[in-house]
């Protein structure tokens, strides 16, 4: 999975979710995690800590459909410590659970997990069940 988006498309999809995910107050590392899915050439990102959840929807120029989850503090970092609107941000995953992102000379990679490792249920689906149930 390679895509580049622009550092506004960037910060509007991962810091909001990144921040939630990052102060997380509980002892759960799943929740030091961003869930990050790509599906039809929308981007969507969740960041929950045990209180509230933050989804983030973007579209971008993507060709497969794609799921993962990235550790979020690093992540918020990198992105928020840019200002330069003009250089794009280009993401890349390697093997062994490593996520990369790039721009102009600098890069940081961040620990990834299989997309299934957050398993966050969205709320129209529980509105359906509930539903069906009753």
């Amino acid at each position: 999975m390679n895509f580049s988006i622009s550092l506004s498309t960037a910060k509007h999809l991962f810091v909001d979710a990144c921040g939630v995910a990052n102060d997380s107050k509980c002892n759960i590392s799943a929740l030091d995690y961003i869930h990050f899915s790509l599906l039809g050439g929308i981007a969507e990102v969740l960041g929950t800590d045990t209180q509230s959840i933050v989804r983030q929807s973007s579209p971008i120029d993507a060709f497969e459909d794609y799921e993962i989850c990235i550790k979020a503090k690093k992540l918020n970092t990198f992105i928020s410590s840019f200002t330069d609107e003009s250089k794009p941000l280009k993401f890349q995953e390697y093997i062994n659970c490593m996520f990369v992102v790039l721009c102009s000379r600098q890069r940081t990679d961040a620990k990834s997990r299989p997309g299934k490792y957050l398993e966050l249920r969205r709320p129209e689906v529980i509105f359906d069940e509930l539903l069906k149930a009753a």
